[in-house]
């Protein structure tokens, strides 16, 4: 069995120490939501000056919906690709303003235009609700690249842990709508509702993600059982992967969800899409979210964002 890093557990126990990792029993979404914003500023990556920052509200399929749009240093109208992130936080938390640091990072990185989504989190809103969040907010950035300066001709998309499911379900619905698919996807520690469970989910447990996590935001974002078997809420129990775009899979070795993430690498490549997966030894879940605490957390993000800029030809 995998072991986590010395570096990982000193990390966990100040983080432990501080309460910045809690109990969630007893508490209520509103509450886990409230403890987590209050986590210290250590674990958190510092904010990269952007040429702009721009929050917008579109009209979503289930209402008004956020988006941040993140234009790096030195873009020229109209000559950068754009990319779409979803954040990370199992479906029930997050927001603009969880991964602010990280889309950032990314877009001076990879030199794309990101724009993050915020889209609606369980369970005041079950399932397919966030799934529907990131259908709408492709489809407004294929058909307004060119309003936030980007280029129209070039696309990728990009999610952390829950986000990396949307990932999944956008190039899915990209590919089956006919129109314009991304030329890239980049998944970060990505959770995929894959049931029966994998051996890592109930086996790797550091920092809390484990399979009572699991279970918890799994039940929180599904409306039933039935869910399970509907390829917008587990997009890997789906057969056909051919058309899907190239995919950057960067995994952590002791995450609960590291099997899920080399399940998507297997099936992408058994549809013959080209897939690079790099795996952080000792490290976990956290690895994302908490990117400055860790030796590896910047030149993972790093990693992944050169791999986004190479293939979308920055």
């Amino acid at each position: 069995m995998p072991v986590v890093s010395d570096e990982v557990r000193a990390v966990l126990a100040r983080a432990k120490a501080e309460a910045a990792i809690q109990s969630n029993s007893g508490m209520s979404p509103a509450q886990m939501r409230a403890a987590r914003a209050k986590r210290p500023a250590w674990l958190g990556l510092e904010k990269r000056e952007m040429q702009s920052v721009e929050d917008r509200h579109i009209a979503g399929r289930g209402g008004p919906l956020a988006l941040r749009i993140y234009t790096p240093m030195g873009a020229v109208r109209g000559e950068r690709p754009v990319c779409l992130f979803f954040h990370c936080g199992g479906f029930m938390f997050g927001n603009l303003d969880s991964d602010d640091a990280q889309c950032r990072r990314i877009a001076d990185v990879s030199g794309c235009i990101m724009v993050s989504v915020d889209y609606r989190l369980a369970p005041e809103s079950k399932f397919p609700a966030a799934y529907e969040d990131a259908l709408s907010a492709w489809d407004w950035i294929v058909a307004h690249a060119g309003d936030i300066g980007g280029d129209g001709r070039r696309f990728g998309v990009s999610g952390a842990s829950a986000g990396g499911n949307l990932t999944a379900g956008v190039c899915r619905h990209a590919r089956d709508s006919g129109g314009p698919r991304p030329a890239h996807q980049l998944v970060y520690v990505g959770a995929f509702n894959v049931y029966p469970l994998v051996p890592s989910n109930q086996s790797h447990a550091a920092g809390g993600s484990d399979a009572s996590y699991a279970a918890m935001v799994r039940d929180a974002y599904r409306r039933s059982e039935a869910d399970r078997d509907d390829v917008r809420y587990a997009p890997l129990i789906a057969s056909d992967f051919g058309g899907f775009p190239p995919a950057t899979l960067m995994l952590s070795e002791c995450d609960s969800f590291v099997d899920e993430g080399l399940l998507y690498a297997d099936k992408l490549r058994a549809a013959n899409v080209p897939v690079e997966v790099h795996i952080a030894p000792g490290q976990i879940h956290h690895l994302f979210p908490w990117a400055a605490a860790f030796s590896q957390g910047a030149g993972v993000l790093d990693r992944g964002a050169m791999a986004l800029r190479k293939s979308l030809k920055v």
